[in-house]
């Protein structure tokens, strides 16, 4: 829908009370965070309620909208009643799934007529592992492996953990673990 020069995913009583907007995510690489970016905009009569997005099943972000206190109102779509606002929303979250799930939703109680909502443009970035890392951290601003994938080999020492395909000198690789250990003592 089309709401002044905006082009929306919902709109203008199109999504109100119990409307949600979800998109889920599968076979994602291995990665230690999400950046979700996107712009939401109230639309109309919203008396003290809240837009909220959910990663997976926890609440990442619950913006509240009062109905006398909205410094950042405006004309834009076609109600000559209400207001709409329009917010930059930008989240990070710790994930590693190899599965998302993005819910939008708000709390509103009144028709989609009255008071409704919509977002655009929505983008979710993945903070990624190194490619040879099945799961990883981040330590020191530094991708660390955790688990490597078949085939490879975690080397936790010396320096940042790595998953190679064989052991440095002094050390030998344990196909049960798949982990380098030393052979010297100590």
């Amino acid at each position: 829908m089309t709401c002044g020069s905006y082009k929306l995913v919902g709109g203008d009583a199109v999504l109100g009370t119990g409307a949600t907007l979800s998109k889920s995510f599968s076979s994602l690489s291995p990665h230690l965070a999400a950046r979700i970016t996107f712009y939401f905009m109230k639309i109309g009569n919203w008396n003290n309620n809240n837009f909220i997005v959910t990663l997976d099943s926890t609440v990442l972000l619950t913006l509240p909208f009062l109905a006398t206190d909205d410094t950042s109102a405006y004309k834009i779509c076609s109600s000559a009643t209400y207001t709409e606002a329009l917010r930059s929303i930008d989240l990070y979250a710790t994930h590693s799934a190899t599965t998302m799930n993005l819910l939008f939703s708000t709390d509103l109680t009144l028709a989609a007529g009255q008071s409704s909502w919509g977002i655009f443009d929505l983008t979710v970035t993945l903070i990624l592992c190194h490619s040879t890392c099945k799961s990883c951290s981040l330590e020191n601003d530094a991708t660390k492996c955790m688990s490597c994938d078949t085939g490879l080999y975690l080397q936790t020492s010396p320096g940042p953990s790595s998953c190679l395909s064989t052991c440095p000198d002094n050390y030998y690789k344990n196909d049960a673990d798949n982990l380098c250990y030393s052979t010297c003592p100590g």
